[in-house]
């Protein structure tokens, strides 16, 4: 299984539980792995056969502006879910990054593996 990884993909929403961050979006960092088979793709070096990851980037960026979740698990579920819908892909790591949590940490992360049911 081959593995095509798009990293720190900038996503804006609303999310959180405290009242404060329910006002505007937020920036949060996306990293998938989307485990797949590039053979095909490779040998006919048509796009078409493989995932376009410029056109998933932006679909996981309009899903995320679409949304007004209070956690990021939340988020990163229905993301790993855009990621799944894809007929190439058989797996998803996803790492979801939430800069400038409460109470002095640089971020709050929750990785996440999914598997699709195709």
């Amino acid at each position: 299984m081959d593995v095509l990884t798009l990293r720190n993909l900038h996503l804006f929403c609303v999310i959180g539980c405290n009242p404060e961050e329910r006002h505007a979006k937020q920036e949060l960092l996306l990293t998938v792995a989307l485990h797949t088979d590039i053979h095909h793709a490779a040998q006919t070096d048509d796009l078409s056969q493989t995932i376009d990851y410029g056109e998933l980037a932006r679909q996981l960026q309009d899903t995320a502006v679409a949304t007004c979740f209070q956690l990021i698990e939340s988020l990163a579920e229905t993301l790993a879910a855009v990621c799944l819908k894809h007929p190439l892909v058989h797996a998803v790591d996803l790492h979801l990054e939430k800069p400038h949590v409460p109470n002095g940490a640089e971020a709050a992360c929750l990785d996440i593996h999914r598997c699709a049911s195709h």
